[in-house]
């Protein structure tokens, strides 16, 4: 049970309160009571042998996180804690990924400028503060899993890839600096995720955990639309950090962003968290508590109203079944699809909103216009400089027709922009583990037959990975959260392989799943090797 963290959070309320902050921790007291809400719906679907290791665990995170954003007095006091969070709330070392991909959803990123002096450091958030945690706790156990040299390598090769393109043409201390800050953001997770997942109870523990995060997510965006209220922009007033917060609005609704700031990022990342519970069937009392929490998160997808998601995730479970072999279920699923949006696409003959919300009026036709542009122009100077691109100072001049209104340009499609500032080269080094990791699967995945193993798992990150594939056409890169959660699918992919390869190191030999579990698990999952 995680004590520190309850006592740290109630210290903190109790002395916000009482400096007379009751209106700024105000928002944090609605925030945990839908998150509390949606984890006990959550715990209350689950099976009781697999919801009784984890649910103090899970209800406290999802409560005290912000509440404790809400009432901490600094924001560097907020980091410190943050730096302590994962592994305080994990316990032991088999939870660390599961709470620290949960613990990744809750909050806003309250990115901060780090100064030695004069001198800019890097730039530095709650993000930042749970990975470096995360990381030194996955770095210190002797227990950690070991992998492969060349996966690191491809995998880092994405890291510099982007730190230099982005420096590219400025000053040594800038390089270090672009450097430091994509190793935090992209390299962390990764080193996280591939050494923190030993067993096939992990894979599919962490499954859980972003399915859990996937209803709080879920629950949150549904709240902001209902009342029209970002309430995590509130917290950037809070702390007074300098920053753009939009709220984009279609067909007269708020188009949800909850704790990611942004309704397209918040979109990806929470069909990575549909697909996992979609494949963690097996942990839910029964069928009709498993379609009540499907339900939640289709409908937390439908708030941010971003069509690339839903594309998506439709890629993502038709890959699953035909991994699997399930194709009379992926049949009946692609036809009551079709009906589906062919019935809506009559419906919006009648309907504004949903011409809206479909793209074929108003905002949405508009992005659609400046996706297109986007792809025209940026084939234009892709075509001028192919092989290595150009500079970020370079680049800027050259489209001033991509402008948007708010004074950017907004690099919607991430293969579009790293051909800009990376070239040919560059797009083969960002789309490389993709390709190695979806090989990789398809060669040693074993998903059917007497000998198959870790199906879920494997068909989560290949699903994941063909996802997020296509869903780079629709939205930008950077260093923001959905990246994160990519190079967190690249070291699951890699801990998949090495589990795959490695057989040994399964926690338990293939049995049949209604054989009764010992009475001690240690993930609440089905038991593991001892930590």
């Amino acid at each position: 049970m995680p004590v520190p963290i309850i006592i740290l959070t109630g210290l903190a309320l109790v002395v916000r309160v009482a400096l007379g902050g009751y209106q700024i921790v105000k928002p944090s007291l609605f925030v945990g009571t839908v998150s509390a809400t949606a984890i006990c719906l959550f715990l209350f679907c689950l099976k009781k042998d697999i919801r009784k290791p984890i649910e103090i665990q899970m209800l406290v995170i999802a409560v005290a996180m912000p509440v404790l954003a809400w009432s901490a007095p600094t924001l560097p006091l907020l980091f410190i804690c943050m730096c302590f969070w994962v592994p305080f709330a994990a316990g032991r070392f088999s939870l660390i990924v599961p709470v620290y991909l949960f613990s990744l959803l809750l909050l806003p990123a309250l990115d901060d400028t780090l100064w030695l002096g004069s001198l800019k450091l890097v730039e530095f958030g709650v993000h930042d503060a749970l990975a470096l945690g995360a990381a030194v706790a996955v770095f210190a156990n002797p227990g950690k899993a070991r992998c492969r040299v060349e996966w690191d390598i491809i995998v880092l090769s994405v890291v510099f890839m982007i730190s230099m393109a982005i420096a590219r043409e400025t000053t040594i201390s800038h390089h270090f600096r672009a450097l430091a800050e994509t190793s935090l953001d992209l390299a962390l997770p990764y080193y996280i995720v591939s050494r923190g997942l030993r067993t096939s109870e992990d894979l599919r523990s962490a499954m859980l955990w972003l399915g859990a995060g996937g209803v709080v997510i879920a629950a949150l965006l549904v709240f902001e639309v209902w009342k029209g209220w970002p309430i995590f922009n509130e917290l950037y007033r809070v702390y007074e950090l300098p920053t753009l917060l939009l709220v984009k609005v279609r067909a007269g609704l708020i188009r949800a962003g909850g704790p990611f700031g942004e309704p397209t990022s918040v979109a990806m990342v929470l069909a990575i968290c549909a697909l996992a519970l979609y494949l963690s069937r097996d942990y839910f009392r029964n069928r009709r508590t498993y379609m009540l929490l499907m339900a939640v998160i289709v409908i937390g997808l439908i708030a941010p109203q971003s069509r690339g998601a839903w594309i998506g995730v439709c890629i993502a479970i038709a890959a699953a079944d035909i991994l699997r072999g399930h194709h009379v279920q992926l049949a009946r699923k692609l036809f009551v699809v079709g009906g589906a949006i062919s019935c809506l696409f009559l419906a919006a003959q009648f309907s504004s909103y949903l011409s809206e919300t479909l793209g074929l009026s108003g905002g949405s036709s508009a992005s659609s216009d400046y996706r297109r542009l986007l792809l025209h122009r940026g084939l234009e100077e892709f075509a001028n400089h192919p092989i290595l691109g150009h500079s970020m100072q370079e680049l800027q001049p050259r489209i001033p027709d991509l402008v948007q209104g708010e004074g950017i340009i907004d690099f919607v499609n991430a293969y579009i922009w790293i051909m800009l500032i990376a070239g040919l080269v560059g797009l083969v080094i960002f789309v490389g583990p993709f390709i190695h990791f979806l090989i990789g699967i398809l060669r040693s995945g074993r998903f059917r037959g007497a000998r198959k193993r870790d199906v879920e798992a494997g068909v989560f990150v290949f699903g994941a990975l063909l996802m997020f594939m296509e869903m780079l056409f629709f939205t930008s890169f950077g260093t923001t959260r959905p990246s994160f959660y990519l190079f967190a699918l690249f070291g699951f992919a890699a801990a998949f392989l090495r589990l795959q390869r490695q057989p040994h190191l399964s926690a338990l030999p293939e049995e049949p799943r209604e054989k009764p579990a010992p009475p001690v698990p240690t993930t609440g999952l089905t038991p593991l090797l001892s930590d």
